[in-house]
């Protein structure tokens, strides 16, 4: 994990403390960090972070969590 890459434990606890308002804000931004270090290598990138936002406002959670680190996997695997 790169430097500057937030956890997912934390999220979700700060989520339940705070009425789940985090945790839309770390999808959105968990993708946005995705999409800018894509553009970094050079990878076509789009605007992940409302994707992750629309499916966190639909319950969608843990498919959130399971494109971040499918993206992350695709990404370390390029780079080998």
């Amino acid at each position: 994990m790169q430097r500057g890459m937030c956890s997912r434990h934390p999220a979700a606890l700060c989520s339940c403390w705070i009425c789940g308002i985090y945790g839309l804000y770390w999808c959105y931004k968990a993708g946005d960090k995705l999409d800018r270090i894509k553009q970094q290598w050079g990878i076509p990138s789009s605007n992940t972070g409302i994707l992750y936002l629309i499916l966190s406002l639909l319950g969608l959670d843990i498919v959130v969590w399971a494109l971040v680190q499918n993206e992350v996997n695709g990404m370390t695997g390029a780079a080998a």
